[in-house]
């Protein structure tokens, strides 16, 4: 896994994914369902709701584009997340959709959403959940990493901090004795009323500043386990 943790690094995916959060209404068998779409891909999205969904369930929905239009898809569903209570999220869940033949309205969707946001991301973000430990000029939290790229992650937290402030992270990778300890810079604030009309949590967006070999493949490794696991 070659690269560095400054921008440089060959990622294995390259699949855009885009900011846009969209009303979704969907059937799993003879059970109805709501929540929002964020994160679309040419061939899969994500899914935020407060139905408990099987893995390789099949769901035939809709969500709604610019402008109130309706896109219809069908989807298998390939992973599900559920969210502590003690989080405080507005959907109980998280699922990862695959679409085997996308609609030509989901993938005129999708390049109107590129169009809108082409430079957004160049590593893909992976939905995760995994406890980390954040620490800094007077912060020191327990809390969980919600998603996680070979840049940065978002994390979970109610603490205001400043963009360009330096945060200290220790992540705890699953099967591992030792943590990761990260040097990581603020460059995004969700607080909670944005969230809440994205249908997210509020926290931080942390870039990642270079580490050393050892600690990079080790954190590169631990993205490359959640990139087989969930990328859709």
């Amino acid at each position: 896994m070659g690269g560095d943790m400054n921008g440089n690094e060959t990622t294995r995916r390259q699949d855009v994914r885009l900011p846009g959060v969209f009303p979704v209404v969907f059937e799993a068998g003879k059970r109805r369902g709501d929540g929002v779409a964020i994160d679309l891909s040419p061939t899969g999205m994500r899914l935020r709701t407060n139905e408990a969904l099987a893995e390789r369930a099949t769901l035939h929905g809709s969500l709604t584009g610019p402008e109130e239009v309706l896109v219809e898809f069908t989807a298998s569903v390939r992973w599900v997340i559920e969210f502590p209570a003690f989080l405080k999220p507005m959907f109980a869940f998280e699922a990862g959709l695959h679409l085997d033949s996308p609609d030509p309205s989901f993938l005129a969707l999708f390049q109107h959403e590129v169009e809108k946001f082409l430079d957004y991301r160049d590593a893909p973000r992976i939905p995760n959940l995994v406890r980390i430990e954040l620490s800094g000029p007077g912060l020191w939290e327990t809390t969980f990493a919600l998603n996680i790229s070979r840049r940065g992650m978002y994390v979970r937290t109610d603490r205001v901090l400043n963009e360009g402030q330096f945060v200290e992270v220790r992540l705890f990778p699953p099967r591992e004795h030792e943590p990761l300890v990260l040097r990581t810079e603020v460059v995004h604030v969700l607080g909670p009323e944005q969230a809440k009309r994205m249908g997210t949590l509020p926290g931080l967006g942390l870039r990642l500043i270079s580490h050393d070999a050892a600690i990079r493949d080790r954190y590169y490794a631990y993205c490359e386990y959640l990139e087989n696991r969930f990328v859709l």
